[in-house]
């Protein structure tokens, strides 16, 4: 009797496990394709890029760029920057899973990613972030004070 009932568990248990790991390969994405971020998801929401006031000139310094996505099927992918003069521009990518059977919810958060910056000359710099809204194209700029 007791050979039955354990058996019947250990049956119902391993039956869980098989039926778990095929919808979890079902639900698994087949690729993952680096898209541009979402960086304005519209109404009330910080800034997508936190940065210092002042910076040295010469010196390094971290800014913070974020884009938005599900929790599901979106994940951070760095962000492209480009320094000229006393303007930088950064891109910041996502990975988004495709593939048959992926499962996007509709939450959105947040995606933080750091990224190092320098400038060389005094004087007023501007970071500018190119991105996505739902809607097409979204830039942001921010300036910061950059002292000799």
């Amino acid at each position: 009797m007791w050979c039955a009932r354990s058996c019947r568990r250990l049956g119902l248990g391993a039956f869980i496990l098989v039926l778990l790991a095929a919808c979890s390969s079902l639900l698994a994405p087949e690729r993952w394709q680096r898209i541009v971020g979402l960086i304005e998801i519209g109404g009330e929401m910080p800034p997508p890029v936190q940065a210092p006031n002042t910076v040295r000139a010469g010196e390094r310094f971290t800014v913070t760029v974020v884009t938005y996505g599900s929790s599901t099927c979106i994940r951070p992918a760095g962000a492209e920057v480009q320094v000229s003069d006393r303007t930088a521009e950064i891109t910041p990518y996502d990975e988004q899973a495709t593939g048959e059977g992926v499962v996007c919810t509709d939450d959105l958060r947040p995606y933080p990613r750091d990224v190092t910056l320098r400038f060389d000359e005094a004087g007023q710099a501007l970071i500018r972030v190119i991105g996505r809204s739902f809607s097409g194209p979204a830039e942001f700029e921010t300036s910061v004070v950059v002292q000799p």
